[in-house]
């Protein structure tokens, strides 16, 4: 992503703040929760609430709470 995207995606993340919009909050505390956030983390990308590259980030940590939680399980 660009610099300038960058800096846009900051402006509007300040604004939103500056709005009093609402923060995203995901459970995780089970594997049904992860899978749920996952999907709410795709309509927020398709919705353009957030990029791409921050829901790769958050996709990673999915992935390992949920190899936590195949281990805590066995």
């Amino acid at each position: 992503m660009s610099e300038l995207a960058d800096r846009y995606r900051i402006s509007q993340l300040v604004e939103q703040q500056k709005n009093g919009a609402k923060k995203k909050k995901l459970r995780w505390n089970t594997a049904t929760q992860v899978r749920r956030s996952l999907a709410r983390i795709n309509n927020w990308v398709a919705n353009g609430e957030i990029t791409a590259k921050e829901a790769n980030a958050i996709y990673y940590s999915a992935n390992l709470i949920l190899k936590a939680l195949e281990l805590e399980s066995k």
